[in-house]
């Protein structure tokens, strides 16, 4: 039997794969006005 496990989407490029390490690490957040900061 096949287990499944939860993935999480494909990052495709270098600038965001930066920017998922760094959110998720609490070292970014994203702003509405000035996208991340």
């Amino acid at each position: 039997m096949l287990m499944t496990e939860q993935r999480r989407p494909a990052i495709r490029t270098l600038r965001g794969w930066a920017i998922h390490a760094l959110h998720e690490t609490g070292a970014i957040r994203e702003c509405e006005e000035h996208g991340w900061m």
